[in-house]
């Protein structure tokens, strides 16, 4: 398992085994509505419909850097996009400017480079010359196929994703008119509405429950599992003691120092209209994350989700 986070505050790299035990989940069918047809002045005009190839549980897409076709992951919780160092040295890309960036991640900051992509792709979708951060060395190590980088919300911002890990696609849509009540285009589908609050990165953040504690969660597809900020166990009146029989492991953070995260049981978890009884929940620092948790990766995979950056929902459809 990997704790994958994010370029400006959260970068948080680790290998351990296992993902996000959450069991025996019930579901509340009168918390979800099926989908009654849009207005006619809701218009979304479909930009991109994207094969999902998965990595480590990750969803990554095809692009192209300077004509190479490549993979990138789509990391929700990233504020800007990235290229992998290796593809960087390969493409001879130059920084476009002497002095380096300062990027803070949950276990630090490093120094790094911002690099110009002279034409990037998305798809089919050409992005022109690109300015990008780069990764630092063997950051998408372990990967089968590799990433070239990651797209982040300087990409996705202003547009709406229908995220469906499970059937290995995403579609991208630029949206008109469509303010008040959203309906997804998914025909008899049954789904529940998270309203969003959206960062100045760009990063969409939603409301759940732990043990009854309403928790700020941040939806985030660059994070292979998810995981509750240690900080925010006071919330939910549990004493960082009471970590202490749990199962742990060694993470890494981006300065390389270790950290212990530890997979910790509690009452019940509820997301939107879904409840998990009976779950163990990873609880690791991460002093530098502006929320009590990440939503991980391991969600993405086992739900469809509509992301509305215009609108500041997420939609999330579930089984009948």
């Amino acid at each position: 398992m990997r704790f994958f986070g994010k370029r400006d505050w959260n970068r948080w790299r680790r290998r351990v085994v296992g993902g996000l035990a959450l069991c025996s989940l019930s579901f509340l069918a009168a918390c979800a509505e099926p989908a009654p047809p849009n207005t006619a002045a809701c218009v979304l005009a479909r930009i991109a419909a994207l094969p999902i190839t998965q990595s480590r549980g990750f969803a990554l897409i095809p692009a192209g850097l300077n004509g190479q076709e490549t993979l990138l992951l789509v990391d929700t919780g990233a504020a800007a996009t990235m290229v992998a160092r290796h593809m960087a040295d390969q493409l001879g890309l130059m920084p476009d400017r002497l002095m380096p960036y300062a990027v803070n991640g949950v276990g630090g900051m490093v120094l790094t480079r911002r690099m110009v992509v002279d034409r990037f792709l998305v798809g089919a979708v050409d992005l022109g010359a690109q300015h990008v951060m780069v990764s630092e060395p063997g950051f998408f190590a372990g990967f089968d196929p590799r990433p070239s980088g990651l797209i982040g919300a300087d990409f996705l911002g202003g547009l709406d994703a229908d995220f469906d890990m499970p059937a290995e696609r995403i579609t991208l849509y630029r949206p008109r008119g469509c303010s008040g009540r959203f309906v997804p285009p998914w025909p008899g589908a049954r789904y529940y509405t998270l309203p969003a609050e959206l960062s100045d990165g760009g990063q969409l953040f939603v409301t759940v429950s732990i043990d009854g504690h309403r928790l700020k969660a941040m939806v985030d597809s660059g994070a292979e599992t998810t995981v509750l900020n240690a900080s925010a166990l006071g919330k939910l009146g549990v004493p960082r003691a009471a970590l202490d029989g749990d199962r742990h492991v060694a993470a890494h953070g981006i300065d390389m120092q270790a950290h212990l995260a530890y997979l910790h049981h509690f009452r019940e978890v509820r997301i939107g209209a879904e409840i998990y009884n009976g779950n163990a929940v990873w609880v690791g620092e991460m002093k530098l994350l502006p929320a009590d948790m990440l939503l991980g990766s391991d969600f993405f995979r086992s739900h469809r989700v509509w992301l509305s950056w215009t609108r500041r929902e997420v939609l999330v459809a579930v089984s009948p």
